[in-house]
């Protein structure tokens, strides 16, 4: 579904209007109702005697996407509560203010459940034909554009070649080189990884770094590679021709996914009769 925008964004242009308004219970000023809300669970949280409850909390998350529902339970229970506190608190102040009587916002709201309806069918449709062996075809139909060398590599970055060399000869000696890029890597990308880059291919790391880690044998340790980043102390752990498939399934999707909804696009045009005015 679309991204919908943090609830601090509407409510700021009308904050200066709510703040004058008294803000009892949503429900008892006949504000718009909130029906479909879950009231079931167990309470994590009342607001103005309005429960907040697990079942709400988990039916929110579940219509998110996956990136988008990480990103909001993250931050842990304790303040996912309070987000949803604040929410609670802005729509009894807005429903109080009856704001959802006026006509731009009913306009508003109209708009937002045409698109939720849009994209519930978009989403729909494609979870439909998107299965397994349509990923895997698309993935053989699109094979060239995966079979790109790449290199599994770590590494530990400092500013001066001095620091890169005493690095080298500690892990030399047997120092564990996770621990080591922990505490003195510079780049903090890969810091709290251990210095792991994962898989990286020659168009998305600069030329000198990539020129470095071709020529660096297979696990073992090689460098400092300089860059304008500073001195790399690398260890090229494996290395592969091609993206597998299972490794591939994130970008399949999204690309499948925009060719799926052009198509049906297009369909829904072709069934349809569309007259544009002057055209």
């Amino acid at each position: 579904m679309r991204a919908i925008l943090p609830v601090t964004t509407f409510f700021a242009g009308v904050a200066s209007t709510l703040l004058l308004v008294g803000a009892p219970p949503a429900e008892a000023r006949g504000c718009p109702p909130s029906v479909n809300l879950p009231r079931t669970g167990s309470v994590l949280a009342k607001v103005n005697k309005v429960r907040i409850t697990q079942a709400r909390l988990d039916a929110h998350i579940a219509q998110l996407r996956p990136e988008a529902a990480d990103r909001i339970v993250a931050p842990g229970t304790a303040e996912l509560i309070d987000t949803f506190v604040v929410d609670e608190l802005f729509y009894q102040r807005a429903a109080a203010a009856r704001l959802h009587r006026e006509p731009a916002v009913q306009l508003a709201m109209s708009f937002a459940a045409r698109a939720v309806l849009s994209d519930t069918l978009i989403e729909r449709m494609v979870e439909a034909q998107a299965t397994e062996a349509a990923l895997r075809s698309w993935y053989e139909a699109h094979r060239a554009e995966f079979s790109v060398p790449q290199l599994k590599v770590s590494h530990i970055l400092v500013t001066e070649e001095a620091p890169a060399l005493d690095l080298l000869e500690q892990l030399r000696a047997r120092s564990d080189f996770a621990a080591l890029a922990r505490e003195r890597s510079r780049d903090n990308a890969s810091v709290a990884k251990g210095g792991k880059l994962g898989w990286i291919e020659e168009k998305k790391v600069i030329p000198e770094f990539w020129q470095g880690c071709v020529e660096a044998p297979t696990g073992v340790l090689s460098g400092p590679i300089r860059t304008r980043f500073g001195y790399h102390i690398v260890l090229v752990e494996d290395r592969r021709e091609e993206t597998p498939f299972d490794e591939a399934i994130p970008r399949i999707k999204a690309k499948l996914r925009r060719e799926l909804v052009e198509q049906y696009t297009a369909q829904l045009k072709a069934e349809a009769e569309i007259v544009i005015a002057g055209g």
